[in-house]
């Protein structure tokens, strides 16, 4: 099979070597060539990245699409120029003719400016969302999926969640086997599915943080989710008082203490179930709700749904 990457000037490294290492290693893992890579771009030759590392193209003028391949778009952070009528003649005839197109973070500027009257589900990085909306009605979005397939189209919000969207992409061609084993040798610490979020309540709470303490405070809720986390212990590692430590904890990220190791609680749940085949009883165990039933109430208050009903939709082996 075919993979055929499109690169911008000034394109952004990550989104194009993150998926190209998940076919590259799958390669490498079956050891026999089950994807040939191609990069192109508008003039060919030399194209620099936006971390000045340079890739060796042929001109998109050059190269047959076939209906076997798989187009990969990846473009800058430069979305104010609209694309030229030579690549938008490419995408055009590539939607027409290929498999699927991958638009990476913002090359779904590049598909939407060249099919303005296609109208698809997608996603993009976050940061780009209200643009995407203001310029394209005719782009459904997903505002906080890290991927959307929508018939011949798959999206990516770009970075990590590209690779995501890649390894489903070789699960779908290939097998599971194939794809957990390039997961492992890509040292993942989890896949995203659809259904996830482009940033994980634990990324925003530490971005939320005011220094390195509060943060520390987080991964150590995370660490002892077995042990009594009281007001007392929590004050008593931040070396403050109980009730400062809640006035801050508040300050910090708009929740008590006791919802805060709650929300801990259930995200690591949550984790556990969709990237594990441990029982619900263990994962119960594992983050602090000693009893199944615990959790349980805790997913049916959160979610409307059981620990297994839960894993049922969000597993990964699905």
């Amino acid at each position: 099979m075919r993979l055929v990457f499109y690169c911008s000037d000034n394109f952004q490294l990550m989104d194009l070597s993150g998926p190209v290492e998940v076919f590259s290693i799958a390669n490498i893992v079956e050891e026999k060539p089950l994807f040939e890579l191609v990069y192109v771009s508008e003039h060919g030759g030399l194209v620099r990245s936006n971390a000045g590392v340079f890739i060796d193209t042929v001109a998109i003028n050059q190269i047959g699409l076939f209906h076997s391949d798989i187009v990969f778009l990846i473009n800058g952070i430069d979305t104010q120029q609209p694309n030229s009528p030579t690549v938008t003649k490419f995408v055009r005839n590539a939607y027409r003719k290929v498999e699927s197109i991958c638009t990476v973070c913002t090359g779904l500027f590049i598909f939407a400016n060249a099919l303005p009257d296609e109208h698809v589900y997608a996603t993009t990085h976050w940061s780009y969302l209200e643009e995407i909306i203001h310029k394209y009605p005719n782009v459904n979005l997903s505002q906080k999926a890290p991927f959307v397939r929508d018939d011949k189209l798959w999206s990516s919000a770009g970075i990590s969640t590209a690779i995501d969207m890649a390894l489903n992409i070789l699960e779908m061609k290939t097998s599971r086997e194939l794809t957990q084993r390039v997961a492992m040798t890509m040292v993942l610490p989890n896949r995203r599915k659809e259904s996830d979020s482009q940033l994980t309540f634990h990324l925003k709470m530490q971005f939320e943080c005011s220094d390195s303490k509060w943060e520390s405070l987080l991964h150590w809720i995370q660490e002892n989710l077995t042990e009594d986390l009281n007001i007392d212990r929590l004050a008593n590692f931040m070396a403050m008082s109980p009730r400062n430590f809640t006035r801050r904890c508040k300050n910090e990220f708009s929740l008590t203490p006791k919802k805060l190791v709650d929300r801990i609680r259930i995200e690591v749940a949550m984790s556990l179930l969709r990237e594990t085949k441990q029982t619900i009883s263990y994962v119960a165990i594992r983050c602090g709700y000693k009893r199944e039933e615990n959790m349980t109430r805790a997913f049916l208050r959160c979610f409307k749904q059981s620990p297994k009903e839960f894993r049922r939709s969000h597993s990964i082996d699905d």
